[in-house]
């Protein structure tokens, strides 16, 4: 009785010794580090989907006549893309006419809404502020279309899903251009608009028709074809600048 007794007060005391070692020796402590360190980059962001930001593998965009865009600009604050518009070939007319451009082609054979991107690669959180200016009227050469205003309408922000830096404060849901005037469309302010934001005219539903060209009457035609050129300016604002 007596040994059955000791035997079983010495199996649980090694067990407590074992689950319990901090009982019966000091803790060391020791620190090390760990660090990333970021920097801005001039690497070019490659145009997404204006209808969905999510897409994993969007369509390239292409110009009206099938050709590749111009190439975005360096980083890292950076114009990625902007549509260029057709506006189709009209019969000459000698009342007021509104034409509207076509909607963005892409690679892959669909069509979407119109739009600048620009992306904020920074990393300072100052802002920035995104323009558009009309060089000239449009002219086929020789002789301006005189009187041809152009309008953008229903524009709206969008970016993707993963996107949580500040919304642009400032958007001109519709604005008409006219030719030789700068015209500010987007601005965010410091700590808005970082990573990359689509300024989108209508959407999937209003793609071929949120942006139009008014014609007068008694502008005078000719058979050709007119053109004119859009200068979209992506302005950085300084560190601390206030609104």
């Amino acid at each position: 009785m007596t040994k059955k007794t000791v035997t079983t007060l010495l199996t649980a005391t090694l067990a407590l010794s074992v689950l319990a070692p901090s009982a019966f020796a000091d803790s060391a402590v020791y620190s090390s580090n760990a660090k990333v360190t970021f920097e801005a980059t001039t690497d070019p962001t490659a145009p997404i989907d204006p209808d969905n930001p999510d897409n994993p593998a969007p369509s390239k965009p292409e110009n009206p006549d099938g050709t590749d865009p111009n190439p975005g600009t360096a980083g890292p604050l950076s114009i990625d893309f902007a549509s260029s518009l057709d506006f189709g070939t009209q019969k000459i007319a000698s009342t007021d006419q509104t034409y509207t451009a076509a909607a963005q082609k892409f690679a892959d054979g669909h069509t979407g809404s119109n739009y600048v991107q620009v992306t904020d690669n920074r990393g300072t959180d100052a802002g920035w502020n995104l323009s558009v200016k009309q060089l000239g009227q449009f002219n086929d050469g020789k002789n301006d279309l005189t009187g041809a205003t152009m309008t953008f309408n229903n524009a709206n922000l969008v970016a993707s899903s993963s996107t949580t830096a500040g919304t642009p404060g400032k958007l001109s849901p519709k604005f008409t251009l006219t030719p030789g005037v700068s015209k500010s469309i987007v601005d965010a302010a410091a700590n808005q608009g970082q990573g990359t934001w689509v300024d989108r005219f209508g959407d999937d539903k209003s793609a071929d028709s949120s942006i139009s060209l008014a014609v007068p009457g008694a502008t005078t035609k000719r058979a050709a074809a007119y053109t004119s050129t859009l200068e979209w300016t992506l302005a950085e604002r300084p560190a601390g600048s206030v609104d």
